[in-house]
């Protein structure tokens, strides 16, 4: 029997995600593989951390099972192929630039996100969804009500009672003895977490980036886990008591209704329970997010919200079940799948590390300047060479002027005239490192007319604010506040000529004034009038004699700003 979960067209791109699989060859209904957790106390909550995670208290915990895994698509087929369960056929799965969200309409949708924004509800399910690419991966886009009907169904057909667990239990499990903020440490740590966990890492941010044209604000987990999106479960290291995937892949439903704090909260680990229970809890974070602590927690509408980063994991009261043959089938063909999956992952390209120890250097001859770049050699696996790029702006790196550079050295033979900064970015076939720090040939250059003069790439100033600006192009955002004082700029014209000025300034509706000064003397005084923003405003015309001449910008008024000064042969 052939089961099709097919491809879904996102709310915004394209995915190319198919998948097929054998349903399990065996009558038997998959108990799943259970671990034994072994009584004890600990402290839940964190008192550094929100309120909902107050006032930490002790809670003794009495040994339990709990499911190794998170419940797979195959475990979760039986039940509705058995039961015809009603399955939902909506879902929070399709991603786009903003995530899970898109702009709010006039819609029956009335799930709401962030400011103009809704959650983006869209025809979807358990077996078609965007994200599910494989039989061994959590299920999801079931919510709470279906999973709490798939745990009646095992309970009935097995005899034994299965359930969801609850939060005190769950975290004491996913701590496993653990007392710092995140089960493997501390932040300084973080470094660690790819190891343990499908969570938001360098290579999430890549695969967001392509497939979604979405992010994590340039500031994903510092590792590489090798899954962008869902993983097979039980593909990383295992926690102390044998758990995996507590931290990441997906978040797992509590049996506990969701409460703002822990006070009165129980000292039994039994579960919060309402007679007019709204919100469910849900632990653990997921592949979309950044780690979560280990006291972390979060909460969803009971009824009405499905989506696909929320699955979840069995509980058993005891301390030890017998694996059926069910069990062992199951986690042989795990073992296979999870076999082939690393197999691929091993062939991913790991990210290239961060170059350090960039110097320059300049040399001259009689008839030019060359600039020699030298970096360490980290003797990284990784690396395969490196591309160079250059620039005459404080905020724009993206000219390259050479790709994949052999060894730890380059030349540029052909360097611009002006404040120049160069850095490099170590790279492989697939992928590359973060962007070196940047070294600079200094700012007392001289700029050759005609042509554009960044601000920030003055010959002297005394107070100037190099700043980059949201609302100006990429390359031109870069620019200088200056406080009742100048900033100067060396010039060369080949010929006695008269330009055109153009001053890119920024309007604050203060009236605000500067002057442009040529060789010491006053030019003109202008003003940017209108409405408040960037403008530009013109001098029709100023002589420069052949040969170098000290330009000024000069304000009496305090935050004053300038972005660009451009000349034009008239």
């Amino acid at each position: 029997m052939k089961v099709i979960i097919k491809t879904i067209t996102p709310f915004i791109t394209p995915l190319l995600f198919t998948m097929s699989f054998t349903a399990m060859a065996t009558n038997n209904v998959i108990e799943p593989p259970m671990v034994a957790i072994p009584s004890g106390s600990f402290l839940m909550g964190n008192e550094s951390g929100p309120l909902n995670e107050k006032p930490v208290r002790q809670v003794q915990i009495n040994a339990f099972m709990l499911g190794k895994y998170e419940v797979t698509i195959a475990e979760f087929k039986q039940f509705v192929d058995t039961t015809n369960y009603p399955m939902p056929q909506t879902c929070v799965h399709e991603a786009g630039p903003n995530w899970f969200l898109r702009p709010s309409s006039d819609s029956k949708n009335n799930q709401q996100g962030r400011a103009g924004m809704e959650l983006a509800v869209t025809s979807g399910s358990w077996d078609n969804n965007s994200i599910s690419n494989n039989e061994f991966e959590p299920v999801v886009c079931i919510g709470w009500n279906a999973a709490k009907a798939y745990i009646a169904w095992l309970k009935q057909e097995t005899g034994k009672p299965y359930r969801l667990p609850s939060e005190a239990e769950w975290e004491y499990a996913h701590r496993a003895g653990s007392t710092s903020t995140y089960a493997f440490g501390e932040r300084a740590d973080m470094d660690k977490v790819c190891h343990s966990s499908n969570v938001a890492d360098k290579y999430a941010e890549e695969v967001a980036a392509k497939l979604f044209k979405a992010g994590y604000g340039g500031r994903p987990e510092p590792c590489n886990d090798k899954s962008g999106l869902v993983s097979i479960v039980g593909l990383y290291q295992p926690n102390a008591f044998g758990l995996y995937d507590t931290l990441g892949n997906v978040e797992e439903w509590m049996q506990d209704c969701y409460v703002d704090d822990y006070v009165n909260a129980p000292v039994n680990a039994q579960p919060v329970e309402l007679a007019n229970c709204k919100q469910r809890v849900l632990r653990g974070g997921s592949w979309h997010y950044l780690t979560y602590s280990a006291s972390q927690r979060a909460g969803r509408e009971q009824q009405d919200f499905v989506g696909v980063l929320e699955g979840f994991r069995l509980a058993l009261d005891g301390d030890k079940v017998e694996p059926t043959s069910s069990t062992l089938d199951f986690e042989k063909q795990l073992h296979n799948a999870q076999k082939k999956q690393q197999q691929k992952r091993n062939k991913l390209l790991d990210f290239p590390q961060k170059a350090t120890g960039l110097k320059l250097t300049k040399s001259n001859t009689p008839s030019r300047q060359y600039i020699t770049l030298n970096w360490d050699n980290l003797n990284d696996i990784a690396t395969f060479g490196y591309d160079i790029y250059r620039s005459n702006s404080y905020f724009d790196n993206s000219h390259k002027i050479a790709s994949n550079v052999k060894g730890f050295e380059f030349t540029d033979v052909k360097p611009t005239n002006g404040h120049l900064r160069y850095s490099i970015v170590a790279v492989n076939a697939e992928r590359q490192s973060p962007f070196s720090d940047i070294v600079t040939t200094g700012r007392h250059e001289t700029h050759s007319l005609p042509g554009k003069v960044q601000a920030e790439a003055f010959h002297y100033s005394s107070n100037a604010v190099i700043a980059a600006s949201i609302s100006e192009p990429k390359g031109d955002n870069g620019y200088i506040r200056l406080s009742g004082s100048e900033s100067q700029y060396k010039v060369t014209s080949n010929t006695d000529a008269a330009y055109k000025v153009t001053f890119r300034v920024f309007n604050n509706g203060q009236n605000q004034s500067f002057e442009f000064w040529q060789e010491g003397k006053l030019v003109t005084t202008l003003t940017p009038t209108g409405n408040r923003g960037w403008q530009s405003l013109i001098l029709p015309e100023v002589y420069l004699p052949t040969g170098k001449n000290l330009l000024s910008i000069k304000t009496k008024d305090n935050n004053f700003s300038i972005n660009w000064l451009q000349f034009e042969k008239i």
